[in-house]
């Protein structure tokens, strides 16, 4: 006869919480799959967060408020080789024994003096903005510069990376942020300051290059009497809390046709891959960071853009005729824009070094910008006792598109 089948053990609930840790460890002995899967549970965990960990140190933002100012004095030194420049003619003004930055300059030479910072990244201004000129009437001294890596400034000579160097492991990516973005950015606004011998300045910063702008007064306060920050990134914070609203490249897909929406993110794909980037040429990864112009200009087809579009046409007619650009050389920078991006990151939180600045600050922004005015609310939002003025009309190249408008905005301001 068949042996009799044993009865099926009793069902017991999972114990509870007062049941000893050890009884629980014993039933998972006595159990290998609730084992190995309480093990492969805890394997996966500590994988994920030490992924979580080393994504997140990857991608923060290589610059941090606060050290730039040392990282620059410590790399190149913050007295420039020229102790004299000639601000009546434009010209090459050494800064460090290695760069030379284009500047250029309308008002009187000993007048209270505005650096004005252009944005981009990477994309500098041929002439003088027409707001410049009407600031110049009034007795100031408006300087424009081109970025070192971009413009008629001193670029790299060199691909960053050595052919058989790991772009990430290797120091190509620290160095390219170090010596030309944001900490060497700022020290060139110290340079200049030194050079033309003042002992304080209005810093006048347009788009991307309010954040330079911005940065420099966190680092040199004392050495900052007024900060205009016109049609402003918001990148103080990132990613930005109004999400989708202050990212220039979704703004931009979202609004070319969708024939064009693919090569965007083949060309937005490469943007983000920096290893081919860190061994190119400057003058091919600078051809590569103008692609985007196309694109963008693509978004402002609208009626409410054409000034905007006037803008950006006058500005290209000036470049034509520029005689101080070297012709095999895009405009748009390429290693500088690069080491802008290492030194944002994917993530970063400048606020708190943001919020201590005690400086008078205006934030400018054009009604009819293609960057919504709650992107420009957000980042005066971060500045303490920050005025804030909407220029009717204007769009975001407002200082050229209309003039007397912004003059009338900023020159109370920096007359106070």
């Amino acid at each position: 006869p068949k042996p009799s089948t044993p009865p099926p053990k009793p069902w017991r609930p999972l114990p509870p919480p007062e049941t000893p840790v050890l009884q629980i460890r014993v039933e998972m002995m006595h159990n290998p799959m609730l084992q190995y899967s309480a093990i492969g549970v805890a394997i996966f965990g500590a994988l994920y967060m030490l992924g979580r960990l080393a994504w997140h140190a990857m991608t923060k933002g290589q610059y941090v408020p606060g050290q730039g100012k040392n990282i620059a004095d410590e790399t190149e030194g913050l007295d420039p080789p020229d102790k004299t420049f000639d601000l009546t003619k434009p010209g090459f003004a050494r800064v460090t024994d290695s760069v030379s930055l284009f500047v250029q300059a309308v008002g009187d030479p000993n007048g209270k003096m505005i650096i004005f910072c252009h944005g981009g990244p990477g994309r500098p201004a041929c002439k003088p903005w027409p707001v410049a000129n009407l600031l110049a009437k009034e007795g100031y001294c408006c300087v424009f510069y081109d970025m070192r890596g971009c413009g008629r400034s001193t670029r790299l000579s060199q691909p960053a990376c050595k052919p058989n160097e790991n772009p990430y492991s290797g120091p190509a990516m620290p160095k390219t942020e170090k010596e030309w973005g944001f900490s060497a950015q700022i020290g060139d606004i110290e340079r200049l300051r030194r050079l033309f011998k003042r002992d304080k300045i209005v810093v006048y910063g347009h788009s991307f290059g309010t954040l330079v702008a911005l940065m420099y007064a966190v680092e040199f306060p004392e050495r900052v009497s007024k900060l205009v920050l016109n049609a402003p990134a918001n990148l103080i914070v990132m990613p930005p809390k109004i999400g989708d609203k202050a990212d220039l490249f979704k703004i931009i897909k979202s609004s070319i046709p969708s024939e064009k929406k693919s090569a965007f993110d083949k060309w937005f794909g490469r943007l983000l891959d920096f290893s081919w980037q860190l061994k190119a040429s400057e003058q091919k990864l600078a051809q590569f960071m103008d692609e985007i112009v196309p694109f963008y200009v693509e978004t402002m087809k609208g009626d409410q853009f054409k000034s905007a579009r006037d803008a950006l046409e006058g500005e290209d007619k000036d470049w034509k005729n520029d005689k101080f650009l070297n012709s095999e050389m895009p405009i748009q920078g390429g290693y500088h824009n690069l080491a802008m991006y290492l030194g944002l990151g994917a993530h970063h939180n400048w606020s708190a070094a943001v919020a201590q600045l005690k400086l008078p600050t205006l934030v400018v922004h054009g009604s009819l910008d293609l960057i919504p005015e709650e992107n420009s609310r957000e980042f005066a939002s971060y500045i303490t006792g920050c005025e804030f003025a909407v220029v009717k009309g204007g769009g975001h190249y407002n200082s050229r598109e209309c003039p007397e408008e912004v003059r009338d905005v900023v020159l109370p301001f920096i007359n106070k």
